[in-house]
C-alpha cells in the first residue's frame, strides 16, 4: 500500500505537500517501531523459555550451598564434584567461593530459610584453614565462643561439612572441619550428615586416597542427603558421638573392631524423624 502512495503524485502548494508526506512518514515510523517492540518481545520469551531450570524438581523444598575454601583449588573441585551429583539426581545446587560470600549476613538467611549449607573445607600443616576461608573460620568461632550470643543463632540451618586433610598433620588432620562442625552444632544448626574426613596419605586413608574417601563418604550419604533436600527431619551424630547399634561409620574404637557401631560417627538412616515439610 505504500508503495502505491508514494507512486501518485501529489498536486496543490508546497505546504500542504509537506503536511502530507510528514504524516506519511508518521505513519512509516509507528509501523517499524511496532515491528521492532513484536520481536523485542518475542526475544524476551524465547529467552525466558530458555533460561528456566532443567534439573528443576519439585520434590525439592530446600536450596542446597555449597560453600568452599581452597587454596589449591582441591576444594573447588570437590565442590563440583558434590554439585554434579546433586544435580544428576535431579536438583540444584549452587557453589560458592567463601572469600566471596557474605557470611554475616547471608549465613542467618540460610538458617532462617532451613537452606543446606555443605561446607567443603581444607587444613593445612598448621591446623588453618585456607585464606580463602580465614574470614569465615574466625567469624564462626568468635561467634560459637562468645556467651553473649544465643546458642539458637542458627537454628533451622540444614549442614554437613567436607573436610580435606592429610593424616600426617597429626592431631591437626582435618581440625579445621572439626572445629566448623562443632561449631555449627554448637549454634543449633542441624547436622544432616556425619563429616566426611577424607584423606590425602593413601598409607591411612581408608580408601586408599582423597577422593576415594569422597566419594564412599558421598555414596553413602546419598539417601539422607536426598531426604533433607526433599524436606525430610534427618539428623545424624558428629565425631564426638557413640551409638548402641550398628551405624556405617567405620570408626575404630579402643579395644574394638572397626565399624562394630560401638562407637564413633553414625549414619543417621536408622534414626531419621518423618517427613519436616519446608513451608
Amino acid at each position: 500500500m505504500l508503495e502505491k502512495l508514494f507512486e501518485v503524485p501529489i498536486r496543490g502548494s508546497p505546504w500542504k505537500n509537506a503536511v502530507l508526506w510528514t504524516v506519511v512518514a508518521g505513519g512509516v515510523a509507528w509501523a517499524v517501531s511496532r515491528q521492532l517492540k513484536l520481536q523485542e518481545l518475542k526475544s524476551l520469551e524465547n529467552n525466558k523459555v530458555a533460561s528456566r531450570p532443567r534439573t528443576s524438581n519439585s520434590k525439592q523444598k530446600r536450596k542446597v550451598k555449597i560453600l568452599y575454601g581452597s587454596q589449591t583449588g582441591k576444594g573447588k573441585g570437590f565442590s563440583k564434584l558434590l554439585q554434579q551429583k546433586i544435580t544428576s539426581l535431579g536438583y540444584e545446587a549452587e557453589v560458592i567461593d567463601l572469600s566471596s560470600y557474605d557470611h554475616e549476613k547471608d549465613f542467618q538467611l540460610e538458617a532462617n530459610e532451613s537452606n543446606i549449607c555443605i561446607i567443603v573445607i581444607s587444613t593445612y600443616t598448621d591446623g588453618q584453614p585456607p585464606e580463602s576461608a580465614q574470614w569465615f573460620y574466625t567469624w564462626l568461632k568468635d561467634v560459637a565462643e562468645d556467651f553473649r550470643v544465643t546458642k539458637s543463632t542458627l537454628a533451622g540451618l540444614q549442614f554437613a561439612v567436607v573436610g580435606l586433610g592429610n593424616s600426617l598433620y597429626g592431631e591437626n588432620f582435618n581440625a579445621v572441619a572439626k572445629k566448623m562442625d562443632d561449631w555449627l552444632h554448637t549454634l543449633s544448626a542441624n547436622r544432616i550428615l556425619t563429616p566426611c574426613l577424607a584423606d590425602e596419605n593413601v598409607i591411612n586413608s581408608e580408601h586408599k586416597g582423597l577422593q576415594e574417601d569422597f566419594e564412599a563418604w558421598l555414596e553413602s550419604s546419598l539417601l539422607n542427603l536426598k531426604r533433607a533436600i526433599e524436606g525430610r527431619k534427618v539428623t545424624a551424630k558428629g565425631c564426638e558421638s557413640t551409638c548402641e547399634k550398628p551405624c556405617g561409620c567405620k570408626t575404630k574404637k579402643e579395644g574394638g573392631a572397626e565399624g562394630d557401631g560401638t562407637a564413633g560417627k553414625c549414619s543417621s538412616d536408622e534414626d531419621s524423624g518423618p517427613e519436616d515439610e519446608v513451608q
